[in-house]
């Protein structure tokens, strides 16, 4: 069976050539590529100690691995972390077919199969390089060992409380679906005084690893589960990131994620609890409660969903098989059957294929694309005029060249009217290239004409004033900010989005800037990014 899913999970790296979030590179791969290869870019949550070190560590060991045997090539060290997370979640199935199997018998066992198998947004994320694919599976690892019969024995069993404390060690919210499973054991366990002392010992064993762990990786006392709650939950900075309604979960997000499965979750909350058993209730009660605590946090994301995916996708399964039960009598039930699973599997085909194979593939490709232009440019500098964190970076490229990106940065400072450099590009953008680029002349034919930008930056590091010239009206006045990280010199790549692309022709043509790549990007626009992605080469750098 593990075979099967393995085959099933490593179809994904196959099939999966989109990008899906920044984490998935940013907070992983970049992190281990800078700490082997001893550069990489450190986003700010590494600079606010929210992240833990364990996760992208794991990375680093692989990547520590090719480079001492000399196979550290960009290809493999983008695709090899995607086969190791491909395996995870193999491990995650298997795993969720013995919870099965322990909960309702082996007779659901290929009802649970199928739905795990035909998930769509299981096998989309499968070989991603996303926490919450180990997470997920040390998820189902702790549920596998819960005592789910074992409630009236004397001294019930902690161990699933390490798999909790690992999944903890990648992300806190691991935590929140085995509060109420560890209440319920509470309740019933006839030793609770050995129980409570046996789970604060598992507890501060984990905790000490992981502070130990993380604090040598800082270089101070951290501790990285306490520092992510209070940014996450304390505070409303993650909001920075987007915010939805506390049913967004439920009536958006749950049902993107599950699918055409959905309908099968319906009706299993929707039989009565009294048919049910005491395990089933718990199950889905637990992951009912992590449904509940995810919403009152106002920053959601449907990847956060994942490990609460197979609990359910278990629930669903053992619907299935008391449907096909309930109608193996009727002389329709060879046609119904193979209807519902056939309704259950073909959408979820067409959304792997779609989003795996078509939206957002040119972040990935474009990567591939660059890596070959600047292996032949002379002394590379790239900039990307793309929303923050919209491609992988250095564990891409594997090419030490400087680069210079639009960041995203929540308000860590509480400063008043804040905006990210990301979104005064976009609002702004000729005046943000005035700002951060040299004055320059460009010789075009005859005439001589200074290309930079109206209306004209004025490196003032004064406050409250008006920080540029505006010629024209179509600027709003009250728009300032300081600039940073100003470049010495002009890019010889500039990495962007046609629909940018479209808007700053003119700046492109006047600095001397040609198309020297595109690729597909995705069918639709969505606000900041195009259709295709885009490299503009310097002339210069061309040896034009």
């Amino acid at each position: 069976m593990f075979l099967q899913f393995l085959f099933l999970r490593f179809l994904s790296v196959i099939f999966v050539q989109t990008y899906f979030v920044p984490d998935e590179y940013w907070q992983s791969l970049e992190v281990a590529h800078r700490m082997v290869f001893g550069y990489g870019y450190l986003t700010w949550e590494w600079h606010e100690c929210i992240r833990s070190i364990f996760f992208p560590g794991l990375f680093a060991v692989l990547y520590k691995v090719l480079a001492v045997l000399r196979l550290d090539y960009a290809v493999l060290l983008a695709i090899l972390p995607r086969i190791g997370c491909a395996a995870l979640m193999a491990l995650s199935d298997v795993t969720t077919v013995k919870l099965a199997d322990k909960l309702y018998g082996k007779s659901v066992r290929r009802s649970v199969c199928f739905c795990l198998s035909s998930c769509w947004f299981l096998q989309y994320c499968a070989s991603r390089t996303i926490s919450g694919v180990p997470e997920t599976a040390a998820t189902m690892l702790a549920l596998a060992s819960y005592p789910w019969n074992k409630y009236h024995a004397v001294g019930s069993s902690v161990s699933y409380l390490w798999w909790v404390g690992l999944g903890c060690a990648l992300r806190p919210t691991t935590a929140v679906m085995f509060v109420p499973l560890f209440a319920v054991q509470l309740v019933r366990c006839q030793q609770k005084l050995a129980l409570i002392f046996k789970a604060v010992a598992v507890t501060g064993v984990v905790s000490g690893i992981v502070c130990i762990m993380d604090s040598l990786y800082y270089g101070q006392a951290t501790f990285v589960p306490w520092n992510f709650v209070k940014f996450n939950v304390l505070t409303s900075l993650a909001d920075h990131y987007g915010r939805h309604p506390w049913h967004w979960y439920l009536t958006t997000g749950l049902p993107s994620a599950l699918g055409p499965h959905t309908v099968l979750l319906l009706l299993a909350v929707a039989s009565s609890s009294r048919t049910r058993s005491l395990q089933h209730n718990l199950l889905l009660a637990s992951s009912v409660f992590t449904l509940a605590v995810y919403s009152m946090i106002g920053h959601k994301e449907i990847r956060l969903l994942l490990p609460v995916l197979p609990p359910l996708l278990v629930i669903c399964g053992h619907q299935l098989s008391q449907m096909q039960r309930s109608h193996v009598s009727s002389r329709y039930y060879k046609f119904g059957r193979w209807g519902l699973l056939l309704w259950l599997l073909v959408p979820s085909v067409v959304l792997v294929l779609y989003f795996g194979l078509a939206h957002q593939r040119g972040a990935l490709t474009i990567m591939s694309e660059l890596r070959a232009l600047l292996g032949s440019a002379t002394a590379p500098l790239v900039l990307f005029l793309t929303p923050c964190h919209a491609t992988p970076l250095y564990s891409h490229l594997h090419i030490h060249v400087p680069v210079r990106f639009l960041t995203c940065e929540p308000n860590l400072n509480l400063a008043p009217s804040y905006v990210d450099e990301s979104d005064r590009f976009f609002q702004h953008p000729d005046t943000w290239l005035a700002a951060h680029l040299p004055s320059r002349i460009s010789h075009s034919g005859d005439e001589v004409r200074n290309i930079s930008m109206e209306p004209r930056y004025l490196n003032s590091h004064s406050q409250g004033k008006d920080s540029f010239c505006c010629k024209k009206s179509t600027l709003a006045l009250s728009y300032q900010f300081q600039a940073r990280d100003i470049l010495l010199r002009y890019p010889t790549h500039i990495v962007i989005f046609d629909s940018v692309a479209d808007a700053l022709q003119d700046f492109l043509r006047c600095s001397g800037y040609e198309l020297c790549a595109a690729t597909f990007h995705s069918l639709f626009r969505d606000k900041n990014r195009g259709k295709y992605i885009q490299v503009y080469c310097l002339k210069e750098s061309l040896g034009q």
